[in-house]
């Protein structure tokens, strides 16, 4: 399929796209659709873009969770919900998550979330932490994760405005 000038051309196509950033497989399938390539030529490029390893739906998941959380802090729901609407498995999103995304990192992406959003000195009344609750939540934290942050944020400011 590769060596006909069709195949050669949607090769070209693929790496070009890979060699500019990271794809999933269904992204680079999309993309190889778009130009109107058939399915055959399509499938023949993904595999050899997987044995090369050009392609790689898990690599892709660590390198995105780990540029997310560097820009935008997300919490596990979220990365869940992103990575599945890219096309990838959810149990290759459950694994990585699982090897490098611990509660205790998604807390600290959390608060710190917080404490970018309000600040050192301020209080959170019951509308702020309304707010803030709704705000981790849409964030992709968990119920669990957006109480105790805030529980343990509101502890801390008074800690610290007692002493």
């Amino acid at each position: 399929m590769l060596e006909s000038s069709t195949g050669k051309k949607a090769l070209n196509k693929a790496l070009i796209l890979l060699g500019k950033r990271a794809y999933t497989i269904k992204q680079i399938r999309q993309k190889l659709q778009k130009k109107n390539y058939s399915n055959e030529i399509i499938e023949a490029v993904v595999k050899y873009c997987l044995e090369m390893g050009y392609l790689n739906d898990q690599e892709y998941v660590r390198q995105w969770i780990s540029t997310h959380n560097r820009i935008k802090p997300i919490g596990r729901k979220r990365i869940l919900y992103e990575l599945k609407s890219k096309g990838i498995d959810k149990e290759i999103i459950l694994a990585c998550l699982n090897d490098s995304f611990t509660n205790e990192l998604e807390y600290q992406l959390a608060f710190s979330l917080i404490k970018k959003k309000i600040g050192h000195n301020l209080e959170i009344d019951d509308d702020s932490f309304k707010k803030l609750y709704r705000f981790l939540l849409r964030r992709g934290f968990s119920h669990s994760i957006a109480i105790k942050v805030l529980n343990n944020y509101d502890l801390e400011w008074h800690d610290s405005s007692s002493g």
